[in-house]
């Protein structure tokens, strides 16, 4: 998981195991943190893989940090705690 910040865009990187409705679901998180992805590269073959460039959908929102974005997508892929 890599997450990287610069003013209003975010680029997303994710490497983890595939399961039943990851895709959607890390959709779904990125929405409710207030980013829309701009351009996506997907691979679900052996395990799930995404790359995205995302953009804040709101200008005036509290900018989320990195490091929050991670946790959120770290926990919706299934692993509890926090990621190193």
């Amino acid at each position: 998981f890599d997450v990287e910040r610069r003013n209003m865009d975010t680029r997303i990187e994710i490497c983890c195991a595939a399961k039943p409705g990851l895709l959607l679901s890390t959709v779904n998180t990125l929405e409710l943190l207030g980013l829309e992805i701009q351009q996506c590269v997907i691979s679900c073959f052996n395990d799930f893989s995404m790359q995205a460039s995302c953009s804040d959908v709101v200008e005036q929102q509290a900018e989320t940090n990195s490091e929050d974005i991670k946790q959120a997508l770290f926990r919706n892929a299934g692993y509890g705690g926090r990621c190193l």
